[in-house]
């Protein structure tokens, strides 16, 4: 109650500066029922060093609404509503085709989301790979097998169906400690686990891209990123 409806309200009373300008932070995903939840959030750039990663006390709630769907020109609209109070700089969101078209209609500035970039690049290079594709599914069969056995402290961890790359690090650093282990695994368990072994060239490659990734990740969460390098 205090977080929702009642933080939009008491932003929507507050008294600002018309010039200050806000960067937003919106996505359409978490589903209530039959509906869909869209989320605006607003960050004052002013107020902002980028010295660190966003966290919830940082931003304000500017806008949180459900929807059987959600088209780009609902979401246009409402961002035209926030427009009306807040002077929007940029606008942060995820690759989805109706935000993408929703700023497109709004004239606003899209800033694409790092971490579903770097997901979407590592999946145009793994989603169609014969090894991968192999490792995966191999892996959510064993999960299914092995939930609530005696093997479960071997079992892969849940692969999520969607936004699957920006959460395959768990994936490959289970199987890369499945390599890593081999020797010391029970001759049983191992005959369920050849699948990994045989891909082991594969999962050495994978952590290592993830791991760059990651620490790539963690400069421009908290740095960002400009056309022009900065001086110290």
């Amino acid at each position: 109650m205090q977080s929702g409806y009642y933080r939009i309200q008491r932003e929507q009373k507050s008294v600002r500066n018309p010039a200050e300008q806000w960067a937003l932070v919106i996505d359409e995903s978490i589903t209530i029922g039959s509906e869909k939840i869209l989320l605006v959030l607003g960050l004052e750039l002013s107020t902002w060093q980028f010295t660190k990663s966003l966290s919830v006390e940082d931003v304000r709630v500017l806008a949180v609404e459900t929807s059987k769907g959600w088209s780009s020109e609902m979401i246009s609209q409402r961002l035209t509503d926030v427009g009306r109070t807040h002077n929007i700089r940029y606008v942060i969101s995820d690759g989805g085709i109706n935000l993408k078209c929703a700023l497109r209609l709004s004239s606003l500035v899209h800033v694409p989301d790092c971490s579903h970039v770097a997901a979407n690049a590592l999946a145009r290079q793994y989603t169609k790979h014969e090894g991968y594709i192999s490792l995966s599914k191999s892996a959510g069969a064993l999960r299914r097998k092995w939930y609530l056995s005696k093997n479960v402290v071997y079992m892969p961890p849940v692969q999520r169906s969607k936004s699957r790359f920006q959460n395959i690090f768990p994936t490959i650093e289970w199987a890369l400690t499945i390599v890593q282990e081999w020797e010391r695994i029970p001759i049983e368990v191992r005959a369920e686990l050849l699948f990994v072994k045989k891909n082991e060239a594969l999962v050495v490659e994978m952590f290592e891209q993830i791991t760059v990734v990651n620490s790539l990740l963690k400069i421009l969460k908290v740095k960002g990123l400009q056309p022009k390098p900065r001086s110290k």
